[in-house]
């Protein structure tokens, strides 16, 4: 739980958590369920809005509603630098997964070469989708092969 403290009806100090008011008051018995003194005021968490990687979500000052304090969200564009840092991260990660793909698929082509049969075209197609993933254009938007049955 959050807190804020609030001064002439503004907030003054944000965020504050109960160990913070504890400290504050030393020689004061909170109840078991803790009340903050009259200065402060609970803030209401909230589900922040959703975002994409080429956007960054900040916390404002919480704002007052009909029914209480509630924490205050707003969206803004990454910097030229932040998705260029998410994109390669993105990539990195999937490159990872589709080595782990391959891998586990790695028993096809193996069962092949000990038994002598032949891979199917299937799989071929499988695993040269998989092999071919990073020639899609957006990291967060990739469209992952099916594995054969």
């Amino acid at each position: 739980m959050t807190y804020a403290r609030i001064e002439d009806g503004a907030i003054a100090e944000y965020p504050v958590y109960e160990g913070d008011i504890r400290l504050r008051y030393p020689n004061t018995s909170f109840p078991p369920n803790f009340e903050p003194p009259d200065e402060y005021v609970r803030v209401e968490d909230v589900v922040p809005p959703a975002i994409t990687p080429l956007e960054n979500l900040v916390e404002l000052l919480p704002i007052q509603t009909e029914t209480g304090w509630k924490r205050n969200w707003e969206v803004e564009n990454a910097s030229d630098e932040e998705i260029q840092q998410r994109t390669e991260s993105q990539w990195a990660n999937i490159r990872n997964q589709r080595n782990s793909l391959l891998q586990r698929s790695d028993w096809i082509c193996a069962r092949s070469v000990d038994t002598g049969e032949l891979v199917s075209d299937e799989w071929k197609v499988y695993r040269q989708a998989l092999r071919d993933i990073t020639n899609q254009d957006d990291p967060f938007n990739i469209m992952w092969p099916t594995p054969p049955e």
